[in-house]
């Protein structure tokens, strides 16, 4: 079929060439800048937005990259430098005129009509039209020092950008480190050549899985020497760049494109026990530990008291077979002490590997806890990743309900430590059951501590205890909304997930600074900032309100101020009058759940009765609020019920709604209440045995009631 096509092609080239009005360019014209552009940092292609037409060969398989659904590949029609581009379809890729990217395979020549455009700060092609010329031509890397493209930190624009798109080959780097995503599910490596230059090895394509991403690849340990490794190059930049990119980066795509040379020995199947030890337990701890090139000469447990100390105690782990052990007595153990730790093991090439891989600056935590873990022990962390010391781990934790999932409220459950003022609040997510808990509700909870886009979450919750009802909500910690401009592991981390009221600290006004942070890169995320001073648009807390379009991104329907019209209706309808948030716009306070997003905090408010003296002209009559607070002091007892329930505890004023809705938000029943009542008896024998959310008209939080017969 190809050999078919090519006749067909063939025959029409002529025609299709001349009705090109576009000139023929070699890579080089489209990527070539001159030492002194990228002196200043200049690498903007000189055809930028120009339609060319160029002849290339391709380097790898069309549909292999993980982007842009598989229609991006690259080119080369030389080797040395200048002489490779990233061919990649923007928007929602459709097939191209002529052959699609998709069936195009390495080594076939081709004719590409595009236009030239920017990826980041990478020279792309944009294919209009693509002609198949000759196939299967053989594709030869271009041999390059890594000392080109990066020093230890920053890339190297003068000798890094002529191999910008290339495909290269680099021989004897170390893998320095693993570089997991937030979840845990992708992996980058970095790699070293001995005087520090470092490189990252990106996940472009499939070849990098992980098989818990579908894939099967396994990171060679830290301190693999690489014979050789291939891949093309992609500018991420930074440096005089500007942006927090990693530089000059490598996308390998085969399982032969890189070769180990000598491997140190693999840790694995790590195991300590118990998970979470109280001061009476010894703790032991095993590890496989086997060398794929030789022989593990010994291994040993580094292990100390506390996150700052200096003096460790190493104690040498026994081997039974391939597996290695050690045990630290419960005598060094005490009610709340913290404990880091890693292990090491060296073989006959006196090659190095530790656990875990980067266990000489974050060591592996966890802390001694006779009553159980405490949210804190999962959130507190001293390194600057955020990640949980218990990620992956199955843990139980209590605290005390401050956000819902019913209506007027949040959308999403968070619970927080009473007694703790940092570290003290995490989100949880689980079976239906766990929707219905109140504000207020004291429970326990069984899951798994997992990282989603950077915030710590108990997610995968089967076991919810309700301890008691009814209980104060922790008080939220007051803070001025500079302290959360910028992401800081040390100053801003402590509070992912805590209630935090933001307060100016001389009582004076807050101000909307920016309506809308992220409108120079052309993008609207439904947030706004608040700060001190309306014309210092960078400093000051961004706020998140009417938008939810995911399990990430959750934030209150029930709150009037956004940044948007378009959230009115717009991913998730809003439940209450919109106030169009507008530069200089006051407040007295705002408090929410604050979160982690994106490289950013930010603070959802749960309903408007978080936003304090809100004024803005966008708002009804210029008014404070836009209804009435949501308040949550009426009564629900006994619950659970078999029979007869009693409810009391509302304002006498205006006659209220009684609303009864199954789990399925489907409403079950109605009453009216008069307007002088504030209590009545209930005989619920109507209902069956379950669980329904009863809502006291729009004032007040919605309760749970449990029926048991």
């Amino acid at each position: 079929m190809r050999i078919l096509l090519l006749l067909v092609w063939s025959l029409g080239l002529s025609q299709w060439s001349m009705a090109q009005s576009s000139a023929t360019h070699t890579i080089r014209d489209i990527q070539f800048r001159n030492p002194q552009d990228l002196g200043n940092c200049k690498d903007l292609s000189p055809l930028f937005e120009d339609t060319v037409t160029i002849h290339a060969s391709v380097v790898m398989d069309g549909g292999m990259a993980q982007a842009a659904f598989g229609r991006n590949l690259w080119l080369q029609d030389t080797l040395g430098p200048w002489g490779g581009l990233n061919l990649h379809t923007t928007g929602v890729p459709i097939p191209v005129t002529g052959i699609d990217v998709l069936d195009l395979i390495q080594g076939d020549s081709i004719e590409i009509n595009g236009i030239i455009r920017k990826f980041g700060h990478e020279t792309i092609i944009t294919p209009l039209k693509i002609q198949l010329l000759v196939p299967g031509r053989t594709i030869i890397p271009n041999p390059i020092d890594i000392a080109a493209l990066n020093g230890p930190v920053e890339n190297r624009p003068q000798t890094g950008e002529q191999w910008e798109g290339a495909y290269v080959e680099l021989n004897n780097l170390v893998v320095d480190a693993h570089l997991y995503s937030s979840n845990q599910n992708r992996i980058n490596l970095r790699l070293r050549d001995e005087l520090g230059n470092t490189l990252i090895v990106g996940d472009r394509f499939p070849v990098l899985n992980l098989p818990i991403n579908g894939g099967t690849f396994t990171p060679p340990p830290i301190g693999t020497t690489l014979s050789y490794i291939r891949g093309v190059i992609s500018h991420a930049a930074n440096g005089c760049f500007g942006g927090t990119g990693q530089g000059y980066m490598l996308f390998p795509f085969d399982e032969n494109d890189w070769a180990v040379q000598t491997a140190p020995p693999i840790i694995s199947q790590v195991i300590r026990h118990p998970a979470i030890p109280s001061s009476t337990d010894s703790v032991r701890f095993s590890a496989q530990i086997e060398d794929p090139d030789g022989q593990v000469q010994h291994a040993f447990l580094h292990i100390r008291k506390g996150v700052n100390g200096t003096n460790w105690q190493v104690l040498p782990m026994h081997p039974q077979g391939p597996i290695y052990r050690a045990t630290i007595s419960s005598s060094q153990l005490n009610d709340g002490d913290r404990f880091q730790y890693y292990i090491s093991a060296m073989d006959d090439d006196s090659t190095l590997s530790y656990y875990p891989t980067n266990g000489l600056t974050q060591p592996a935590i966890f802390t001694v806890r006779d009553g159980g873990l405490i949210i804190p022990d999962l959130q507190y962390t001293p390194y600057m990743d955020g990640n949980s010391p218990y990620l992956g781990q199955q843990v139980t934790v209590h605290g005390i309900v401050t956000a819902t999932d019913l209506p007027g409220d949040l959308g999403k459950i968070y619970m927080q430590d009473p007694l703790a003022t940092s570290w003290a609040g995490i989100s949880i997510s689980g079976t239906a059951t766990i929707e219905t808990v109140q504000r207020g509700d004291h429970i326990q909870v069984t899951g798994m501590v997992a990282e989603r886009g950077g915030r710590t979450e108990l997610i995968g919750v089967t076991n919810l205890h309700i301890i008691s009802t009814g209980n104060p909500i922790p008080n939220p910690t007051i803070a001025a909304p500079d302290q959360f401009s910028i992401y800081n592991g040390t100053t801003t981390e402590p509070y992912e997930s805590m209630l935090i009221t933001l307060r100016h600290p001389q009582g004076q006004s807050l101000y909307v600074n920016d309506p809308n942070p992220d409108s120079n890169n052309g993008n609207n995320f439904g947030e706004y900032r608040v700060g001190l001073n309306p014309a210092l648009s960078t400093i000051g807390c961004r706020i998140l309100a009417g938008r939810t379009t995911s399990d990430d991104i959750v934030s209150s329907l029930y709150v009037s101020f956004v940044n948007d019209s378009a959230w009115v209706f717009e991913s998730g309808e809003l439940q209450v009058p919109a106030c169009i948030v507008a530069l200089g716009d006051t407040l007295e306070e705002i408090t929410g759940i604050m979160t982690y997003d994106f490289g950013n905090m930010k603070l959802l408010p749960r309903n408007n009765a978080d936003v304090i003296a809100y004024r803005g002209a966008n708002c009804l009559d210029g008014s404070v609020s836009v209804e009435k607070p949501i308040r949550s002091n009426w009564n629900l007892y006994p619950n659970p019920a078999e029979r007869i329930v009693h409810l009391s505890g509302w304002e006498a004023g205006a006659p209220l709604t009684l609303e009864v809705f199954d789990l399925a938000g489907g409403k079950v029943l109605q009453r009216d209440i008069p307007a002088h009542q504030t209590d009545f008896r209930w005989d619920i024998s109507e209902l069956a045995s379950g669980t329904y959310v009863l809502r006291m008209g729009p004032e007040y939080l919605p309760k749970k009631l449990v029926i048991i017969r």
